[in-house]
């Protein structure tokens, strides 16, 4: 069954997020940085099903990246893929961190990896 949906109060602009439970039952959201335009992704956990967030580790603070997916391997790390300006550069990237970097809003663990290149319109994997 279904409660009554209600406004979370999280701004957002028109364009996805990525929200999930993590193997240590918090959630991880992923979101825009800007309430209006495609600013910035930002990686934030909750403890308490989504009533606070904590953190807010900056995966990416240009213009024009959007669609983040996730995944979180079995040692713990959390994988990021996103877009970054498709009609231009078209480039889809990476950002690597755990939960407690996004929790702190900083690295505060080793193997933070963030704005990691994949590939781009007219090149090739590297």
């Amino acid at each position: 069954t279904w409660t009554p949906v209600r406004d979370s109060g999280i701004e957002h602009p028109a364009s996805r997020f990525f929200l999930d439970r993590l193997r240590s039952g918090a959630l991880l959201l992923v979101r825009h940085a800007s309430a209006t335009d495609r600013t910035g992704l930002v990686a934030f956990v909750s403890t308490d099903d989504g009533s606070s967030w904590d953190g807010g580790l900056v995966l990416d603070d240009r213009e024009g990246v959007s669609y983040p997916d996730a995944v979180q391997d079995s040692d713990g790390r959390i994988r990021i893929v996103y877009d970054r300006d498709r009609y231009g550069a078209g480039e889809i990237l990476t950002a690597t961190f755990r939960e407690s970097d996004a929790a702190a809003g900083e690295a505060v663990t080793d193997g933070v990896r963030r704005r990691v290149p994949v590939d781009s319109l007219g090149e090739g994997v590297q």
